[in-house]
């Protein structure tokens, strides 16, 4: 948000990572997220008494004048073309969320490996669920552990008042957004398992610290 014009900033932001994209295509890697979900299908998510999708768009249109309803269909088509997850050649798969626990029969994981359809994104669709799913639980990681040949998830979504919280000994949630904010450094061909990851998180305060 700019505190000079009360606009939503967020796409400059989207705008720098693209351009990483294109700088670094085998460095910087996307994976769809329940917020970008909500703006393509013209949801709505409140945060902090305001509409984060409406005040996207807002921000758009206000930033390219009469080109924002382009800029906006590019932007949709863009998110849209962000997988669920992406696996690591190490095992690791790394994806905005699961499927709770409750709604994995409903969601399935047919969906990782198949273009997404209209309505794949509405709730009770695939897309819908593997970006929305909360409260996962340990016997669901090592049931999808064995399914799709994953050693541990890197996991966001979830509140993590540390940055960063273990979900059991195959996965973790990782967040990045408030103040204890987390990233996770490993090497995608090396192993990495539980016992390893704690050397692996990197508050993001410390790294502007160190730069």
């Amino acid at each position: 948000m700019d505190p000079a014009t009360g606009h939503d900033r967020s796409a400059e932001l989207l705008l720098r990572a693209a351009r990483l994209k294109v700088q670094h295509p085998r460095q910087v890697l996307f994976v769809l997220g329940n917020h970008d979900v909500a703006q393509v299908t013209g949801s709505e998510i409140m945060k902090g008494g305001r509409g984060v999708c409406r005040a996207f768009a807002a921000g758009v249109n206000f930033a390219f004048g009469g080109e924002g309803p382009e800029v906006l269909s590019a932007i949709e088509k863009f998110l849209l073309s962000m997988p669920l997850a992406i696996r690591c050649p190490n095992g690791v798969l790394i994806s905005h969320s699961l499927p709770s626990p409750s709604r994995m029969k409903l969601a399935g994981t047919e969906i990782l490996s198949r273009p997404y359809r209209d309505e794949d994104l509405r709730r009770g669709g695939p897309v819908y669920e593997w970006t929305w799913g909360r409260n996962q639980t340990a016997e669901q990681l090592d049931e999808l552990a064995a399914k799709l040949g994953v050693e541990f998830f890197i996991l966001g979504h979830h509140h993590a008042d540390s940055g960063f919280e273990m979900l059991s000994p195959r996965g973790m949630v990782v967040m990045s957004d408030h103040e204890h904010g987390c990233i996770v450094e490993f090497v995608a061909d090396l192993a990495l398992t539980a016992e390893m990851v704690g050397d692996c998180v990197k508050p993001i305060a410390a790294l502007g610290a160190s730069a």
